[in-house]
């Protein structure tokens, strides 16, 4: 849920509400972009202290999701980019598991890094998207 200006706005009602035989393919295709995507990201950058591969899909997620947010897609391109490639992209299990492994390890200062890095940079990345789409307002 979104909240503005005291007001609750549910994001998988805007312009999503009615379900037609072809959404489930929509967030398919786009779900299996957004995974393969995050697959290659993940295969080609290898680190053994901090998690950059993950960090890099969320903030970059977050950041086309604030672009699609903020154009204000029909409800076709949003089930594709939005739900789908941006859902398959990111991961947020993965992120909950490095951050408990890190804690597990007594990585406690790094872990701390992530996720803070991670919740404030995602947050900036989205308005960025907003800002960058031409958007005044969510």
């Amino acid at each position: 849920m979104v909240y503005q200006n005291s007001q609750r706005l549910q994001i998988s009602r805007c312009n999503v509400c009615k379900m037609d035989k072809h959404d489930f393919f929509r967030v398919g295709i786009g779900g299996s972009l957004g995974a393969g995507l995050r697959w290659l990201v993940m295969e080609n950058t290898t680190t053994q202290v901090f998690p950059w591969s993950t960090l890099l899909v969320n903030l970059f997620g977050c950041a086309v999701l604030g672009v699609l947010i903020g154009k204000k897609l029909d409800k076709k391109a949003l089930l594709t980019w939005g739900v789908g490639l941006c859902g398959g992209l990111t991961t947020f299990s993965t992120f909950s598991l490095e951050i408990a492994l890190m804690f597990r390890d007594n990585e406690v200062f790094i872990s701390l890094c992530y996720l803070f890095i991670s919740l404030f940079a995602g947050i900036f990345l989205f308005k960025s998207g907003l800002k960058v789409s031409g958007s005044k307002k969510l």
